[in-house]
């Protein structure tokens, strides 16, 4: 086994209740010429034989509230937002029924006693026209869509809409 590397904040003091210490992991700005600000990377190495490690980010427990995981691009200044993209990884091994891609999993959270948490999709609003052309028309919300992806042989996947069950 290679060694490991291991980054950890400041603790709070046990009395006062203090907070422990930040981390922050950033690139510097590009120069004013048009460049673009480096990239950060996280990645775990492939592995000969048997699976590759995994990433995980988790948010520790809190004795009234979790702390939040939240992925946010940043703004464009002209032209068009960032993306955030999420693919599961692909099978490519040989012709093998058992072989399949990855799974993409959203679920909220459970309560011991009372509701889970909700889940939101949704897109943003559309802008506004611009104040100094009544030509320039506004802009139109973005779409969702949902699909399957195409099958070479046999049945296409499913599009399945369920409602939990009650338990009286």
């Amino acid at each position: 086994t290679g060694g490991k590397v291991v980054i950890t904040s400041g603790q709070g003091t046990a009395t006062g209740g203090s907070s422990s210490g930040e981390v922050h992991i950033h690139t510097s700005n590009s120069g004013a010429s048009g460049g673009v600000s480096g990239q950060i990377r996280m990645s775990t190495g492939s592995a000969g034989n048997g699976e590759s490690g995994g990433i995980y980010l988790v948010s520790g427990t809190g004795s009234s509230s979790a702390g939040d995981i939240k992925l946010t691009v940043g703004n464009a200044a002209a032209s068009t937002g960032g993306n955030v993209e999420v693919t599961a990884g692909q099978s490519a091994g040989a012709s093998n029924a058992d072989a399949t891609g990855g799974n993409i999993k959203v679920t909220s959270g459970k309560a011991t006693s009372g509701s889970s948490g909700m889940i939101f999709i949704s897109t943003a609003d559309g802008g506004t026209r611009g104040a100094d052309t009544t030509a320039q028309a506004g802009g139109i919300t973005g779409a969702i869509t949902l699909s399957t992806g195409t099958s070479t042989q046999g049945d296409s996947g499913a599009l399945a809409f369920r409602s939990g069950n009650t338990v009286a």
